[in-house]
């Protein structure tokens, strides 16, 4: 494709490109709270709410400084409704989250203690977080896909793109959950789809060939992953990885060829990946403007880096 060509995107719900690298987002993200939080995947989830909804983020430019606010509680059954998760669950993870000293029962329920974001493997996290953003950012413009204009009047703080990374983050799991039967799984996915995917998503003249998902993508292009290397990379061990693989490839979802695993294009295409797919647009798009309204130099986008551009995850 000549780069002086206009591109033409599909709408967002069906627009591959945007979904590759935003699944290369989420990826990496979730490999990130698994690290930090030693392999619970799903506490650090629930502390990504909990920090999100208690408004009361770290600076991310200074280590150690005091946020700009108290903390709010969130009711267990607050987290359960918006997490699509049974209330004892996120109770037990909830209480983890506490005996681990990065949160608090108080009288209107749990709270993410802001002295726990200075620890070092919450701050990286963090940062972590924000720049995935920023790289998400970066991608896009660099398709050339329409973006909210700069505000260059406006001071940009890295706690506005924290709290719009933890919102894209949250949309995910909100608007996904119901197709998973637990997060390890969605996650899972999500990362055989980025391996499978991995050969041609920065490669602009191939994915624009694949732009929606009425031209699927021939197997011959992608790269299939063996459950033990999607195990390597998410940190999760193999019996776990495989168990799930085992529930989607019987389902359909999944498809395994003598190279390893395939996520089902048919699957990718069916209506409510797509009704789902238009909800979380919207809300990108509305993540997205309260980010220019915050004074992110969409621009310039590598300029908010905290600590540079995240590596993609490598699938070895």
């Amino acid at each position: 494709m000549n780069e002086h060509q206009p591109r033409i995107f599909p709408p967002p719900a069906r627009n591959r490109v945007a979904t590759r690298i935003l699944a290369e987002m989420q990826a990496s993200a979730s490999v990130a709270g698994i690290r930090a939080f030693d392999g619970d995947l799903d506490g650090s989830i629930i502390y990504g709410l909990l920090l999100r909804e208690g408004g009361a983020l770290p600076a991310l430019g200074a280590r150690g400084a005091a946020p700009v606010a108290t903390p709010r509680a969130v009711t267990i059954n607050v987290l359960a409704e918006r997490l699509l998760r049974p209330f004892e669950t996120v109770r037990r993870y909830a209480n983890h989250l506490i005996d681990l000293g990065v949160c608090r029962r108080t009288a209107g329920g749990v709270i993410a203690l802001p002295e726990a974001t200075a620890r070092p493997a919450v701050r990286t996290l963090l940062v972590t977080l924000h720049d995935l953003l920023v790289r998400l950012i970066e991608d896009m413009a660099g398709f050339g896909m329409p973006l909210p204009p700069a505000r260059h009047d406006l001071a940009y703080d890295p706690r506005v793109g924290l709290t719009a990374a933890l919102d894209m983050l949250l949309a995910a799991v909100e608007y996904s959950a119901r197709n998973y039967a637990s997060w390890f799984e969605m996650v899972l996915l999500e990362t055989v789809m980025c391996a499978n995917a991995r050969p041609f998503t920065y490669d602009i003249d191939i994915s624009m060939t694949y732009p929606d998902y009425a031209t699927p993508v021939p197997a011959r292009l992608r790269a299939p992953i063996r459950i033990a290397t999607a195990a390597r990379t998410l940190g999760i061990p193999y019996s776990t990885a495989r168990r799930h693989a085992e529930g989607m490839l019987a389902d359909g979802r999944m498809t395994r060829t003598s190279r390893g695993l395939l996520v089902s294009e048919a699957w990718l295409a069916g209506p409510a990946l797509l009704a789902d797919r238009e909800q979380s647009s919207g809300k990108s798009r509305e993540i997205f403007g309260r980010l220019a309204m915050g004074g992110f130099p969409f621009d310039t986008p590598a300029r908010a880096y905290v600590a540079g551009r995240p590596p993609l995850l490598k699938f070895v």
